[in-house]
């Protein structure tokens, strides 16, 4: 019937109708595929943008939630205030309670699975060291998303309408003249549906509106392609800003600024595990509590440009004895702390005056030799203590001792240290 109806139209009828029905199938597929890519794409970069923040958030509060500090906890996850598709937050400990929400706390009794349709949800374990020590949650809200979709169905329809009645009243009277150019712009709008590739354009054959349809047409290919290039660059800096804060706050939390080595904080992980190790394996588990002789003097004759220098640089000479297992930390103003972790037929006045040793050597300090010593005191796990603290007071002591016995030296600790 359609075929017997079209064989009854005139060349100029057929020739509108084809020109009709080429017009509107390429502008509906194109406009098609667009809102298709909006739509996949949108969605993709909400889900990205949350799955950023969750790891983001994870890297900056981890170490608050291992070390069960919920004040911190609380600080770190109301950052989230500043991305407005976030609608809920939550971070429990290794045990599932709650250390701190964010959001619409009417989320917290839900269940997870119900909110996977209607909003994007991430869950992320929390490690540090390789062991668990809790989960964090995020829901974003799809309504930004979803509105986004709406104003580009709508924009789509409206130039698709727009498109087909304009070409329907061009048709009569530029048959010849307006069939080239639409095949040329279905054919562009084939090739960027079917490669993806928005840099590709139409060419502007005629200077009328069959030429300004090209040139529209180009215009939409690049607002999206420029979209998309500042969505990446956007997402991309983002990103950077986000891991130089990362990386900045991970410096500030475990590690001295002066002299790069890890803090008391850190110390006290490391120990804990190491102590932990022995507990399981065996070995030995030795703290070195360390004072630079003279350092004083240094800072008063010298300046502080002079001991800040020397500082770094009895770093540089105690980190040398460090293997892998071992840790140097700074534990503030000239006294540095070490922990060592050795065989049980390994000596430890052995390997106490090898430190010592390391001191012999002058240092240069502002184009002067200075010869700096240090005086130690040692402490083993399980001999004189089971935790950081005590063994820490009996190192301590006994680096007193080794200052009483002229400095430069060190002793090992003993029962009968007065604590």
């Amino acid at each position: 019937m359609i075929r017997e109806l079209f064989s009854r139209f005139t060349i100029a009828q057929k020739f509108v109708a084809l020109i009709m029905l080429i017009s509107s199938i390429s502008i509906i597929f194109a406009t098609a595929m667009f809102t298709m890519n909006e739509y996949y794409s949108a969605e993709r970069q909400l889900r990205e943008r949350v799955n950023l923040l969750g790891e983001v958030v994870a890297e900056n509060i981890t170490a608050a939630v291992a070390f069960d500090d919920k004040d911190a906890t609380g600080e770190l996850i109301n950052i989230l205030n500043a991305d407005m598709s976030i609608r809920f937050a939550q971070v429990t400990d290794i045990t599932g309670d709650m250390m701190a929400s964010y959001g619409d706390r009417n989320f917290i009794d839900m269940d997870i699975s119900a909110l996977y349709n209607n909003y994007v949800v991430i869950e992320r374990e929390l490690y540090l060291d390789r062991q668990r020590v809790g989960r964090l949650l995020l829901v974003g809200d799809k309504a930004s998303f979803y509105s986004q979709i709406e104003v580009y169905l709508a924009v789509a329809v409206f130039v698709l309408i727009g498109s087909i009645l304009f070409s329907f009243a061009l048709s009569f009277w530029l048959q010849k003249k307006l069939s080239g150019p639409i095949i040329h712009l279905s054919n562009v709008a084939r090739e960027v549906k079917d490669q993806g590739n928005y840099s590709l354009r139409a060419e502007v054959m005629e200077n009328d509106e069959i030429g300004d349809l090209a040139t529209v047409f180009n215009g939409m290919l690049e607002q999206i392609a420029s979209r998309d290039h500042m969505l990446e660059t956007e997402v991309k800096k983002r990103t950077e800003e986000l891991e130089l804060l990362n990386q900045k706050l991970a410096s500030q939390a475990f590690y001295d600024g002066l002299t790069g080595l890890p803090n008391r904080t850190l110390f006290e992980n490391r120990l804990s595990k190491a102590m932990a190790h022995q507990d399981r394996r065996g070995g030995k588990v030795v703290l070195f509590f360390i004072d630079l002789d003279g350092f004083k003097q240094i800072n008063d004759t010298m300046g502080h440009s002079a001991g800040d220098e020397l500082l770094i640089k009895a770093s540089e000479r105690l980190a040398v004895e460090c293997r892998e297992m071992d840790t140097v930390a700074r534990f503030g103003g000239d006294e540095f702390i070490m922990l060592m972790v050795l065989d049980e037929d390994e000596n430890v006045a052995t390997i106490a005056a090898r430190i010592v040793k390391q001191f012999n050597r002058p240092f240069l300090l502002n184009g002067e030799m200075r010869r700096i010593t240090l005086s130690m005191g040692v402490a083993v796990y399980g001999q004189h203590g089971n935790d950081f603290d005590t063994l820490k007071t009996y190192a301590d002591e006994a680096m007193y001792v080794a200052k009483k016995k002229g400095k430069n030296g060190f002793v090992i600790s003993s029962a009968d240290v007065s604590l």
